[in-house]
Protein backbone atom coordinates (compact mmCIF):
# COMPACT_ATOMS: atom_id res chain seq x y z
CA UNK A 1 0.00 0.00 0.00
CA UNK A 2 1.42 3.21 -0.48
CA UNK A 3 2.17 6.16 1.38
CA UNK A 4 -1.14 8.14 1.76
CA UNK A 5 -3.42 5.44 1.62
CA UNK A 6 -3.25 3.01 4.78
CA UNK A 7 -6.93 5.07 6.19
CA UNK A 8 -8.66 4.92 2.47
CA UNK A 9 -12.42 4.23 2.95
CA UNK A 10 -12.06 5.02 6.80
CA UNK A 11 -13.60 8.20 8.40
CA UNK A 12 -12.23 9.72 11.34
CA UNK A 13 -13.70 12.11 14.24
CA UNK A 14 -11.15 13.69 15.72
CA UNK A 15 -12.71 16.45 19.02
CA UNK A 16 -10.64 19.21 19.47
CA UNK A 17 -9.59 19.32 15.69
CA UNK A 18 -9.77 23.18 14.57
CA UNK A 19 -6.32 24.03 16.36
CA UNK A 20 -3.17 22.56 18.07
CA UNK A 21 -2.71 18.80 18.83
CA UNK A 22 -6.09 18.18 17.74
CA UNK A 23 -5.70 19.61 14.03
CA UNK A 24 -2.61 18.35 13.83
CA UNK A 25 -3.64 14.90 14.31
CA UNK A 26 -6.03 15.29 12.21
CA UNK A 27 -3.77 16.53 9.23
CA UNK A 28 -1.98 13.32 9.72
CA UNK A 29 -5.33 11.25 9.57
CA UNK A 30 -6.30 13.00 6.29
CA UNK A 31 -2.77 12.24 4.65
CA UNK A 32 -2.86 8.63 5.07
CA UNK A 33 -6.39 8.96 3.24
CA UNK A 34 -9.18 8.91 6.33
CA UNK A 35 -11.94 11.03 5.84
CA UNK A 36 -12.18 13.52 8.67
CA UNK A 37 -14.80 15.16 10.59
CA UNK A 38 -13.67 18.33 12.39
CA UNK A 39 -14.86 18.78 15.98
CA UNK A 40 -14.45 22.22 17.96
CA UNK A 41 -14.87 25.34 17.91
CA UNK A 42 -13.79 28.60 16.34
CA UNK A 43 -13.88 31.48 13.76
CA UNK A 44 -16.48 30.11 11.23
CA UNK A 45 -13.69 31.07 7.90
CA UNK A 46 -11.32 29.50 9.50
CA UNK A 47 -12.74 26.01 9.99
CA UNK A 48 -14.23 26.75 6.48
CA UNK A 49 -10.95 26.86 5.11
CA UNK A 50 -9.81 23.87 7.31
CA UNK A 51 -12.39 22.07 5.90
CA UNK A 52 -11.80 22.59 2.25
CA UNK A 53 -7.68 21.89 3.00
CA UNK A 54 -8.56 18.62 4.26
CA UNK A 55 -11.61 17.65 2.02
CA UNK A 56 -13.09 17.63 5.65
CA UNK A 57 -17.01 18.28 7.11
CA UNK A 58 -17.12 19.81 10.63
CA UNK A 59 -19.54 18.92 13.69
CA UNK A 60 -19.84 21.67 15.85
CA UNK A 61 -21.21 19.23 18.61
CA UNK A 62 -20.99 20.31 22.53
CA UNK A 63 -19.13 18.07 23.96
CA UNK A 64 -20.97 18.66 27.33
CA UNK A 65 -24.09 17.57 25.36
CA UNK A 66 -24.98 13.82 25.74
CA UNK A 67 -27.17 14.09 22.90
CA UNK A 68 -24.89 16.05 20.76
CA UNK A 69 -22.21 13.65 21.16
CA UNK A 70 -24.52 10.29 20.28
CA UNK A 71 -25.66 12.86 17.18
CA UNK A 72 -22.26 13.87 16.33
CA UNK A 73 -21.38 9.79 16.52
CA UNK A 74 -24.02 8.76 14.58
CA UNK A 75 -23.40 10.87 11.49
CA UNK A 76 -19.75 10.15 11.65
CA UNK A 77 -20.57 6.46 11.73
CA UNK A 78 -22.90 6.56 8.66
CA UNK A 79 -22.69 5.81 5.24
CA UNK A 80 -18.98 4.45 5.57
CA UNK A 81 -16.29 2.55 7.73
CA UNK A 82 -15.55 4.27 10.66
CA UNK A 83 -12.33 4.04 12.45
CA UNK A 84 -14.34 3.91 15.47
CA UNK A 85 -14.46 -0.26 15.79
CA UNK A 86 -13.43 -2.53 18.75
CA UNK A 87 -9.79 -2.56 17.86
CA UNK A 88 -9.48 1.45 17.66
CA UNK A 89 -8.75 3.90 19.50
CA UNK A 90 -10.17 7.31 19.84
CA UNK A 91 -8.55 10.75 20.53
CA UNK A 92 -9.87 13.65 22.49
CA UNK A 93 -8.12 16.76 21.94
CA UNK A 94 -10.60 19.27 23.66
CA UNK A 95 -9.40 21.79 26.67
CA UNK A 96 -12.44 20.42 28.66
Amino acid sequence: MSHGQLLKGKRALVTGSTSGIGLAITRSLAAEGAEVVLNGFGDEAQIAALCAELGATHSGADLTDVAQIEAMMAETQSNTQSLFTRESACTNCCEC
